[in-house]
């Protein structure tokens, strides 16, 4: 199996301490949310929701960091890396880049500075506009577009650092 494909195959799903809110990562950039049975969305404020898909994808990040290396240390085992300044450089680089993703009416902004802080904001009255379903899928569709903002602009700082 190739670094990628195991990387494809990384799945988790996490969970928000002292509640059921919950979100499922797989195949990289594919996330699913699930407000639990417990949790009465509409009950919830758009703060509330800011704050629990925070708390959420640094829990993904977090989850997803330690995967991902666990992948690349049995890559390294298998095709040994150097460790130099161009590489010191990039992850220094890497650290500094800011993703953003908003879901498809833009309502819900996700903004992740290096992936470890991510940012939610809900546009006011998103909780009362949308069914917890709706806010799911917008969730879904930011963080896909997070993802793919903060990959492109990997994939470019490793063009200028190792061309």
């Amino acid at each position: 199996m190739t670094h990628a494909e195991r990387i494809d195959a990384i799945r988790f799903q996490v969970q928000v301490p002292g509640t059921q809110i919950s979100a499922e990562l797989s195949r990289r950039d594919q996330i699913r949310i699930d407000f639990g049975s417990g949790a009465n969305y509409r009950q919830l404020s758009d703060s509330d929701v800011e704050h629990y898909l925070g708390a959420l994808a640094r829990l993904l990040f977090a989850n997803w960091l330690r995967a991902y290396r666990q992948t690349l240390d049995e890559h390294i085992v298998i095709e040994p890396g150097i460790d130099n300044w161009q590489d010191r450089e990039f992850y220094e680089a890497r650290e500094k880049i800011v993703g953003q993703g908003a879901s498809a009416d833009g309502r819900i902004q996700l903004i992740g500075d290096g992936l470890r802080n991510v940012t939610v904001k809900l546009a006011p009255g998103t909780v009362s506009r949308l069914s917890e379903d709706e806010c799911a899928d917008g969730v879904r569709v930011a963080a896909a577009a997070l993802i793919e903002d903060y990959t492109g602009q990997v994939a470019e700082l490793k063009e200028r650092i190792y061309r």
